[in-house]
């Protein structure tokens, strides 16, 4: 459906004073780098990090007075549009790849919902990664008390642990046990103040045709169900595994109950069904409210072929998430005429 030379678009994202403009600066001085633009946002009426970003040849659009999560989700819609006509008509410098910098008041989850519900959008740009930058030091009271932190940390790829030659070693381990419970699975790299790590904004983790990318999502299937409770809200990981075949009709409503029921608690949904009838396997994607149509692989990523879904959520029972999957396999079936 979509082509494949849309531009990549990392979401950078992270609580107040985590480093996220410090590590944008790091791969920004890389003289390796591609072209980049960035896309910085800021709470408040006036607005400082773009001063923090390196002067390069890449152009910083800043979006201030407001989250870019709420007020100015809009715009940020209409910023990569008229961007992206900039680009197409000659008025901009060309540029391989656009880093959305977030507040660290932000929640993603709207952020990401925003963007992949507008086809203009989806048409131009691929989301290719969702990386969280989380403090060492302060993370995991953080992660207790910010609900938009556990947000965070659960919708991203890859999260990157910073400030770590700060932070003691039980320090750490608390902070990744806690990382590990909101996120299952999720790689976690250590961040090397002046280190460049490209990787974090130059791989497909997004791509949900890539054999890497599920992978390593359908990897949290294997464990049981995990959550972060505390202050800062209560996100759950679970999985729904079935061993034969599924009807489609039956997972697509699983899904319109699961979307009625908790729509904007689900941060993340992720799934390889082996439907009934098909050879081949086929991707489930959703974000809150939207669900994308199921989008058929050339082939199986591995011999295990089983169907598995992984759920990572908000304050949604996991008991319930299963149950509404059996109650939707339990429905009456059509008869072919």
């Amino acid at each position: 459906m979509f082509g494949a030379d849309r531009i990549p678009i990392v979401l950078l994202t992270g609580h107040l004073g985590s480093g996220k403009t410090t590590l944008l600066n790091d791969y920004l001085s890389a003289p390796e780098v591609e072209p980049t633009l960035v896309i910085i946002n800021e709470f408040g009426e006036v607005g400082l990090d773009h001063q923090l970003v390196r002067q390069t040849d890449e152009n910083v659009v800043l979006m201030e007075n407001g989250c870019i999560c709420c007020s100015v989700r809009g715009d940020l819609v209409e910023t990569l549009k008229d961007l992206h006509d900039d680009l197409r008509g000659g008025r901009l410098t060309p540029f391989s790849r656009v880093v959305i910098e977030t507040t660290g008041l932000a929640d993603p989850v709207p952020v990401v919902h925003s963007m992949m519900n507008d086809f203009q959008v989806m048409m131009a740009y691929e989301l290719t990664a969702i990386v969280a930058l989380v403090d060492a030091v302060n993370g995991a009271s953080v992660l207790g008390k910010y609900p938009e932190a556990g947000r965070q940390v659960g919708l991203a790829d890859r999260v990157c642990l910073s400030k770590t030659d700060l932070a003691t070693p039980e320090a750490i381990d608390t902070v990744r046990t806690l990382i590990a419970r909101t996120n299952p699975g999720v790689p976690v790299a250590l961040r090397t103040p002046g280190k460049i790590d490209r990787e974090l904004f130059e791989t497909r983790f997004h791509d949900t045709s890539g054999k890497t990318d599920i992978e390593r999502w359908l990897g949290r299937a294997g464990g049981q169900a995990t959550s972060l409770h505390g202050a800062g809200g209560d996100i759950r990981s679970t999985a729904i595994i079935r061993d034969t075949p599924v009807n489609w009709d039956a997972v697509s409503h699983w899904i319109d109950l699961l979307v009625a029921a908790h729509g904007p608690n689900l941060l993340r949904v992720k799934g390889l069904l082996n439907i009934e009838g098909s050879e081949r396997p086929s991707v489930i994607h959703g974000i809150q409210h939207l669900f994308h149509p199921p989008e058929e692989l050339a082939a199986w990523p591995s011999q295990d072929r089983r169907t598995r879904i992984v759920c990572i959520v908000d304050g949604v029972p996991t008991d319930e998430i299963h149950a509404l999957f059996a109650e939707a396999e339990a429905m009456p079936r059509s008869v072919p005429a």
